[in-house]
């Protein structure tokens, strides 16, 4: 699934507008918590993928500061 991953299939933008939150969230309240320089998001996230959910993690957390 990985190695097939097509950054333009329209489910993408829908499945990180749905989950956006959720780490966006998790990422603020641990920042706040600990005293911390970065957050590092890793795992099967690689290239466009990544870079789109960081985009929208970035975003989001504008809104919950």
């Amino acid at each position: 699934m990985i190695d097939g991953f097509d950054p333009a299939w329209p489910a993408i933008d829908d499945w990180v507008a749905r989950v956006r939150d959720s780490p966006s969230i998790i990422a603020s309240n641990v920042t706040a918590i600990l005293n911390l320089d970065a957050v590092v998001l890793a795992g099967g996230y690689r290239g466009t993928m990544q870079d789109t959910v960081i985009s929208s993690i970035k975003r989001s957390a504008g809104r919950h500061r």
